[in-house]
């Protein structure tokens, strides 16, 4: 029960684009409590200092709402422990910021005496970082994941408070790097990110995408033009472009990717607000991952291949085990054996199911008769046709044509 409360609370957080962690001695893991963002820019920094804030000023059942010296928060509350003399376990969540801090940077730079080509590199940092708006859902998610993690009924109190965890009994010094370090670290983890995300999408896993982005989103590049629409169509130009490279590594047929990304190259240049382009992203997102899951041929064999692309751009033409395997130069057993191996399907099958499933769309999007239908997918005895879309879909093709208007 311990375990899914807090994978709960992590997958609820993740939500929103804001890491959470389980830290448990010798907290090994406590580097992640700010991305290692001190370490980077401190010489020699030990996160020992933060543990030491953890412990000491950390109480039972109470829930802290930090901000530390640059602005940066973080939501950290001790895990009950499962019995005496076990070690402090904590929950630490961040880090977030509550606004946009780009104006602020200069002050917060002079404000703990950093070097000021400190500037561009902080900058890139607070990029990398979730903008959360105060009132924000995390303090009502966290609330209520706290009254189950601090035993039901039990109080608990929240408590907003400031915490510089750089302080040490020694003397701190910045580190003299090179200009653009720690920038460059910043945009290296958004482009691991974007490599995940492109993964995802050539498996198709809609779900890990999902996830992937939302760690995206913790990356706020700096716009490129002064017109925010113009900017986000920008992105979703690039972004298009990235999923068509990601899809053909699913050995998809060209076709196939060039109908999709024709569809979103013309609805990126009809966006005309931010709202709309934000919405077509996910839209994208969810088509790319669809024309995987519907179209990937990736490791079927090269006949295989030959055979299902040529069905599916000629549904109209005979196709006949015999008439197939002619056109893939192999013999009808040959192909029938490994077509079922491959994909576990009869091919006959295979072919009454591809019509069916191209006769679905007719149906929904226009007023052409069952008869006329049928033969536009390859099937010219209406009959046979209403058995196989009967067996296939269980309903006939008038119903599922009713159903469909009737949604509408």
């Amino acid at each position: 029960m311990e375990i899914n409360i807090v994978q709960l609370l992590k997958e609820l957080i993740n939500i929103q684009g804001v890491e959470a962690h389980l830290q448990e001695y010798p907290y090994d893991n406590i580097r992640s409590f700010d991305q290692g963002f001190r370490q980077k820019i401190y010489e020699g920094y030990h996160y020992d200092n933060v543990i030491r804030h953890l412990i000491n000023d950390c109480r039972d059942n109470k829930v802290y709402f930090i901000t530390d010296q640059f602005e940066i928060n973080y939501v950290v509350f001790k895990f009950p422990s499962v019995s005496e003399g076990d070690a402090d376990r904590f929950i630490t969540i961040g880090p977030y910021v509550l606004e946009n801090h780009d104006a602020m940077i200069p002050d917060i730079i002079e404000r703990n005496q950093m070097p000021l080509y400190y500037i561009s590199e902080f900058k890139e940092f607070y990029c990398g970082i979730p903008v959360m708006a105060e009132g924000n859902t995390m303090e009502g998610t966290v609330t209520l994941l706290a009254r189950y993690i601090f035993g039901g009924n039990k109080e608990f109190s929240i408590e907003r408070t400031g915490i510089n965890f750089s302080t040490s009994t020694n003397p701190l010094n910045y580190r003299i790097e090179l200009e653009n370090t720690l920038s460059v670290t910043s945009i290296e983890e958004r482009y691991l990110y974007e490599d995940r995300m492109l993964e995802s999408i050539t498996r198709g896993d809609y779900n890990r995408l999902v996830m992937d982005i939302n760690a995206i989103k913790k990356f706020r590049i700096q716009p490129r033009t002064t017109d925010p629409v113009r900017d986000g169509k920008n992105l979703l130009i690039v972004l298009n472009t990235l999923c068509r490279k990601a899809v053909q590594k699913a050995e998809i047929h060209p076709a196939h990717i060039d109908s999709v990304s024709a569809y979103f190259s013309k609805k990126i240049e009809a966006g005309n607000n931010s709202i709309n382009i934000i919405k077509l992203g996910d839209e994208m997102m969810r088509k790319y991952c669809l024309l995987v899951q519907n179209h990937s041929l990736r490791g079927y064999s090269q006949t295989v291949q030959m055979v299902i692309n040529y069905i599916d751009f000629n549904l109209t033409e005979p196709l006949s085990l015999k008439y197939l395997a002619q056109k893939a130069l192999v013999s009808p057993n040959h192909l029938s054996m490994q077509f079922k191996k491959e994909t576990g399907k009869n091919l006959t099958d295979y072919i009454n199911e591809k019509r069916i499933h191209s006769s679905l769309f007719l149906l929904a999007s226009t007023n052409l008769s069952i008869q006329s239908i049928a033969e536009k997918v390859g099937i010219y005895d209406e009959n046979y046709f209403s058995r196989l879309f009967k067996q296939i879909q269980h309903r006939t093709a008038r119903e599922f044509r009713n159903v469909i208007k009737s949604t509408v």
